[in-house]
């Protein structure tokens, strides 16, 4: 049990709970939804199908935490990959990331370009901040795992640094 900040308890849902909405959103290829009763608000959130889904479950009005659950078809899929992902740099927020600083402007990084730690790779705004995306380590981009202006998850590979 859990208390919020009027100090009523109420029960977080758990993992077996909300499968069946997590199998429903994979049969219909639905990427968010969002369940609210009088208590508790809990929004399922998936990542590309085709990439392995991740769901996120939100409880933002009690609780300020986000708990990731992984599915196996996400971990089989990392481990088929011959892509080291200790080398990645991850997307710290759930965002729209962006390329350059400005629609028409040139590219931060281009596959090739060598980069500095704290250099910047990209932006992610979320919640109209716009937030710098720097290079945790000096080294070659190798890939760049996303389009500009593409929204993107907490936790999903943006860039590869070799």
């Amino acid at each position: 049990m859990a208390k919020d900040n009027n100090r009523k308890t109420f029960s977080l849902p758990n993992v077996k709970e909300l499968e069946p909405y997590c199998d429903l959103m994979k049969k219909r290829e639905i990427s968010e939804i969002e369940i609210e009763t009088d208590q508790i608000r809990v929004r399922l959130v998936t990542g590309d199908l085709n990439n392995g889904p991740q769901k996120q479950v939100l409880d933002s009005e009690n609780h300020n935490k986000i708990t990731s659950v992984k599915t196996d078809a996400h971990e089989q899929n990392s481990s088929k990959s011959n892509i080291d992902f200790s080398d990645t740099v991850n997307s710290p927020m759930v965002g729209t990331a962006y390329l350059s600083a400005e629609p028409k402007a040139k590219p931060f990084i281009k596959i090739g370009d060598k980069v500095s730690k704290g250099q910047t790779l990209l932006i992610i705004e979320a919640m109209k901040v716009m937030n710098n995306i720097s290079s945790p380590k000096d080294g070659v981009i190798q890939d760049i795992f996303i389009e500009d202006a593409q929204p993107v998850e907490y936790d999903q590979p943006l860039v590869l640094i070799k």
